[in-house]
Order: structure tokens, then sequence, then C-alpha cells
């Protein structure tokens, strides 16, 4: 059976893979940790999230697999700004591509829930089931999407372990960037916060800085993108 693959952190590519692989009657299939490459498919779908406007490496070496049929792309962000990740994605893939979308969903950093937006893709997946070629045109992106994006993340936002860690080690383990050790990040981190929502022990939470939040919280588009 054909897969949706997504690239998770906090779990909201996660939520949106999956919705899409029930419109679709498919499975789904986590990217993040270990050495995954497309199967041959029709359509090959990939979600994966927006990191201060970038694409996660670990999903441009994966749309970089895709060798047969097309593909679908989505991209999750907290309603700052998607960059230009679709139009990215378009160039590092060498298949047509039949459905692109940028998904406004509810931002990590703000502990908003799973929620996203469903108009959108079932618009998504109307198309992934009657395919033909679309061309996304570049987004804008902002001036400051190269800057150092991991220090600025870290500049940001805190990880903060607490007397329950039991150093079990499911940090490391599910850190897609090996960036954490014993619940205690080093400067690879990028903030996706996955240790903190794979931690059994609930030993792991985060700190937004005022003027990270600030920023946020007056900065939201709540809006999505859809090319069909």
């Amino acid at each position: 059976m054909e897969k949706v693959y997504y690239y998770t952190g906090s779990g909201h590519s996660r939520a949106v893979a999956e919705y899409i692989a029930e419109g679709l009657g498919r499975h789904t299939e986590d990217i993040t940790v270990g050495e995954h490459e497309a199967e041959d498919g029709a359509v090959t779908v990939v979600v994966f999230p927006v990191y201060c406007e970038n694409m996660p490496d670990a999903v441009a070496g994966f749309l970089g697999t895709v060798k047969t049929g097309s593909a679908a792309v989505a991209a999750v962000y907290g309603g700052i700004s998607p960059g230009n990740v679709l139009f990215e994605a378009q160039s590092i893939l060498k298949r047509p591509l039949i459905a692109a979308a940028a998904v406004f969903a509810g931002h990590s950093f703000l502990s908003e829930g799973n929620s996203f937006d469903r108009e959108t893709l079932d618009g998504f997946v109307g198309k992934i089931k009657k395919p033909a070629p679309v061309a996304v045109p570049p987004m804008r992106r902002s001036f400051y999407a190269d800057f150092a994006p991991g220090w600025r993340s870290r500049v940001g936002l805190k990880i903060v372990k607490n007397d329950g860690c039991t150093e079990c080690g499911k940090c490391e383990e599910n850190c897609p960037v090996g960036a954490i050790f014993c619940g205690t990040p080093s400067n690879g981190c990028i903030r996706c916060l996955r240790c903190v929502s794979t931690c059994p022990a609930n030993a792991l939470s985060f700190e937004c800085r005022p003027f990270l939040r600030r920023y946020l919280e007056r900065k939201k588009k709540e809006k999505s993108f859809l090319y069909i």
C-alpha cells in the first residue's frame, strides 16, 4: 500500500499526515528518525513542518529519493510564514508535482495543540485522487530566513529539564538532528520540540522568551495556500 510520509517535531505534521492518509486510504510513515527512501508509487505524499521559513534538511534529502510517479507536498506552518518551501520542494523533486499546500496549524511554541486547516487539506486530497501537474510560484521569503535559524530558535526558546528525568535516552533516540544528551540539548538543537513531545517521563518542557511570544502573537497570518 502507498504511504503518506511525514517529518514531525511536536506532532502537528503527524496529525496532518494522518488526516491525509485517512482521506486516501493509506498508512503513514515517520521519516524523522532513521534512514528512509521513498518507495515506488503513483503519487508520493510528503508532509513536513516549516522551521523559521525553512524546510528541515532531512525532508530535502527525502524528496531527492522520489524517483517514480509524481509527488504532492504539504508544509505545515504556525501562521507566521511558510517562506518559499513549496517552490523549493518543487525544485528538489525530480518528478512532477501534482498538489502543494502550506497548511496553517497551531504554533508549537504557543502550545496551541494540533489544530489545522481541514478545508485546505480536503482540496489537497481531492487533487491527489485526480492527479495532474501543477506549477508552484515562488513565494515571498523573509530577508532573515537564512540568518542562523537554529541560533535564532535557541535564543527565543529554552528547553527545560526537571528532576523527573530518568536518563532513559529516548530524547537522544528521537532527536532528528542528534542534538540532545540526557535531556540537555547541544548547539545543534533546532527547537523542533520532538524531545519534549516524546519524553516518557514528561521531564522536558520549554520556555518561550517574552519577546518571541509577543512576536508570534502579533505576526500570525492564519492563512493556508493551496496549489492544485
